[in-house]
């Protein structure tokens, strides 16, 4: 078996290369496959929060498109009220 000394502290320590070299692999998968459960993870949040996105971005279009017609309809309600006020006046006036 290869190996390498590492001197710490006036003991010298025998490290397996071997091993290490397992466990660097071990590690690596590990790592590797909780990439991958992040990244369907975040797929799918990313997703969840496009559709989200989506349905605000329709339902500002839609009241955007309501506030315009109201907006249209104002000209014609001061009119109408112009018009309520002056009958009220004229009927006031005649009492």
């Amino acid at each position: 078996m290869g190996g390498v000394v590492i001197p710490k502290g006036g003991v010298q320590w025998r490290l397996d290369t071997e091993r290490l070299v397992d466990l660097t692999l071990k590690t690596i998968v590990e790592f590797r496959e909780e990439m991958r459960e992040f990244r369907v993870e975040t797929r799918k949040t990313l997703a969840e929060h496009s559709h989200r996105l989506n349905v605000i971005e329709a339902t500002i279009a839609s009241l955007k498109a309501d506030v315009g017609i109201l907006l249209s309809s104002v000209p014609v309600m001061n009119e109408r009220l112009d018009n309520l006020e002056a009958r009220v006046a004229a009927l006031e006036a005649r009492s």
